[in-house]
């Protein structure tokens, strides 16, 4: 028997695709439709993607919107 690696998981795109296949799973009550837990999968990565990179504002940037109004 393969030892279990946790690595696997700390991957962005497994780790979404797992919470979709754990989540559709739960829907349905059983094993879930492969389509559905791909589509999921990879909006559930796009949009931890998009939190990744978003840039964030500081302080100084909220001081200067504030002077400006």
């Amino acid at each position: 028997m393969m030892p279990l690696n946790d690595d696997i998981l700390d991957d962005l795109f497994h780790g979404c695709a797992f919470v979709a296949f754990v989540e559709q799973a739960a829907l349905t009550g059983g094993s879930p439709c492969p389509e559905a837990t791909r589509r999921l999968a990879y909006r559930y990565y796009e949009e931890a993607l998009a939190h990744r990179n978003r840039p964030y504002p500081c302080a100084d940037d909220a001081a200067v919107k504030f002077k400006s109004l």
